[in-house]
C-alpha cells in the first residue's frame, strides 16, 4: 500500500491496486465523489483511510514531482496518482549531505542506508536480522545520523539519532549499510513513526509529516 515502489520489485504497486486509495464506501455508506481525497495517514495507533480537512491539520508538506518508474526506467503506469518516493538528504557523522529518496517502512525495525562512500563509515559486522547465520555491515555505536525531508521554507521532517543511545526510542534497531550507490537511499524502518505521523495525498502528490502528539482539534 505504499507508493513509488514499482522500480524495486513491486510491479503490482500501482495506485489502481492500492486498497487505501480506492474507497467507494466507509462504514457501509457510499463515498460521494469529491468528499475525500485519495490518500491516508499512518499513525502509531493505526491508519486513517481517506483525507479530509478535519484530520490533515498540522502537517508540513513536501511536494512529490515526476512519475513513479518501473524497473525499465519508464513510467510504471498511466495513473496520475502514481508518484515517486519522497526526496531526502542524509548525513552521517556530520559529513556532507547526500541526496536521494526515502522509504518510510512500517514492516521492519532496522534502517537500510545507501550512500556513495560506505567505506568511510567504519562499519562493523552485525547479525543479519533477515537471514540467520549471516552478517551485514552496520553503523557502529556512537555514529550520528541525520535525515532531512526538504520542503519549501522549512524541512517537512528532520529525523536524527545516535546509534546505541538506549534512551532514544526513535533510533532503529540497526543501521545496515548497503553497497555503494548514487543517489543515496534511506529505508527508515518503523521506529521513525514513533516520532512522526505520515500523510500521503495521492490526488495532489504530497507527502506530509506531523510530530506524534502534536495533533489538535482545528480551531
Amino acid at each position: 500500500v505504499g507508493f513509488g515502489r514499482e522500480h524495486d520489485g513491486q510491479p503490482q504497486g500501482t495506485p489502481d491496486k492500492n486498497p487505501l486509495l480506492n474507497n467507494t464506501a466507509i462504514d457501509g455508506q457510499p463515498v460521494a465523489p469529491g468528499t475525500i481525497r485519495s490518500g491516508y495517514i499512518v499513525t502509531p495507533a493505526g491508519v486513517h483511510v481517506g483525507l479530509t480537512p478535519a484530520i490533515t491539520h498540522g502537517f508540513t508538506y513536501a511536494k512529490l514531482t515526476g512519475r513513479s518508474l518501473g524497473p525499465d526506467g519508464k513510467p510504471a503506469s498511466n495513473d496520475p496518482r502514481d508518484w515517486p518516493q519522497a526526496t531526502m538528504a542524509v548525513s552521517v557523522n556530520g559529513a556532507p549531505i547526500q541526496a536521494g529518496s526515502i522509504l518510510i517502512d512500517t514492516g521492519i525495525p532496522q534502517m537500510y542506508l545507501t550512500v556513495s562512500d560506505p567505506q568511510t563509515l567504519n562499519t562493523v559486522l552485525q547479525p543479519n536480522p533477515s537471514e540467520k547465520g549471516k552478517e551485514v555491515p552496520a553503523l557502529p555505536t556512537g555514529a550520528e545520523v541525520k535525515v532531512t525531508i526538504p520542503a519549501t521554507g522549512m524541512p517537512a521532517a528532520t529525523y536524527s539519532f545516535t546509534v546505541g543511545n538506549a534512551a532514544d526510542t526513535l533510533q532503529p534497531s540497526l543501521v545496515i549499510v548497503t553497497s555503494a550507490g548514487t543517489p543515496a537511499f534511506v529505508n527508515t524502518g518503523r521506529h521513525f513513526l514513533r516520532g512522526f505521523e505520515m500523510l500521503y495525498d495521492a490526488d495532489g502528490g504530497w507527502v506530509g509529516f506531523r510530530p506524534v502528539g502534536s495533533a489538535a482539534t482545528p480551531g
